[in-house]
């Protein structure tokens, strides 16, 4: 019932991205190799559930969508996972960032259920995840990079409604529905207050967000489009999906992604993804538009 996993991947420290630029500072200079996750997992089952405990470095263990965490993301801590019926639950403690004696951690926990038929399937679930906020309090912080939000009484408690659902349109065919809305109960203050891309704003008035979105599959071609919404105290930035938004400071940010893709071989896939994002309430702040061609292949 054991499972000892270990993965490698590019690019740098940053949580968000595992991309690598060939060539970046000099002539064909060699590219980084680190250790992407490892972590050991046990399978038992207690009455009809079905339990999982996972300890280390892991995949993202809880049901969301790519907005609220980058798929990049490897929380390190210890879960446990539940599933009997249809519902599942997952509770969870992660190490989230350590600064000299200063530990910022996220507990987590997530309920849901899941359901399929012939005509029909799908998937919703609860989350709510209590960061511990000393690294939003302290002042001293802000000279690695973090941002400063002002109010010691400001902090990130995010609940999160996530759901999907799918259907088949024929024997190689389908469509699917998802969305997904955040809010952080932490976010506190007035004007001054909060991340404040723009200082008029209250940071308790902007604390939520939402994306919704449609998939089509048919054959080898699939066609995606979502539409999000992301307030400037929604969500840490450090950990949201690292393309969207991305040349606006990330958060306070609003915009469509649009994703073609076409399966060459079993194994081999092709995508082009736009991304057309613009400033949420910040005023005088162009939108970025963003092209990606991906090809991947997978053994």
């Amino acid at each position: 019932g054991w499972e000892i996993g270990v993965g490698l991947a590019t690019g740098g420290s940053d949580a968000t991205s595992t991309n690598d630029t060939w060539s970046d500072t000099s002539f064909f200079d060699t590219g980084d190799i680190r250790l992407d996750y490892a972590y050991a997992k046990h399978d038992f089952a207690l009455g009809t559930a079905d339990l999982e405990v996972i300890a280390g470095q892991q995949k993202n263990p809880f049901l969301s969508s790519w907005v609220l965490w980058d798929s990049d993301v490897r929380p390190a801590g210890i879960t446990l996972k539940a599933e009997a019926g249809g519902f599942f639950g997952t509770i969870g403690w992660y190490d989230v960032y350590n600064a000299g004696n200063e530990i910022c951690s996220m507990a987590g926990a997530q309920a849901g259920y899941g359901f399929k038929t012939e005509a029909i399937n799908g998937k919703v679930a609860a989350a709510y995840y209590s960061y511990e906020d000393s690294v939003w309090k302290d002042s001293d912080m802000n000279g690695d990079g973090f941002v400063d939000y002002g109010d010691s009484g400001f902090g990130f408690q995010i609940g999160d409604l996530y759901a999907e659902v799918g259907m088949p349109l024929g024997e190689k065919a389908s469509v699917g529905l998802f969305a997904d809305y955040f809010k952080n109960f932490g976010a506190t203050g007035g004007a001054g207050q909060g991340y404040q891309m723009d200082p008029s704003l209250d940071a308790s008035s902007e604390d939520s967000g939402w994306i919704a979105g449609i998939g089509l599959k048919a054959g080898a071609f699939s066609l995606d489009y979502a539409y999000a919404v992301i307030a400037e105290n929604a969500v840490i930035p450090y950990l949201m999906d690292a393309d969207f938004g991305s040349g606006l400071n990330f958060t306070d940010v609003e915009g469509h992604r649009i994703k073609a893709g076409y399966k060459v071989t079993k194994n081999c896939s092709i995508s082009l993804m736009a991304q057309f994002a613009e400033a949420l309430e910040r005023e005088g702040v162009g939108g970025v538009d963003l092209y990606q061609l991906d090809m991947s292949y997978k053994l």
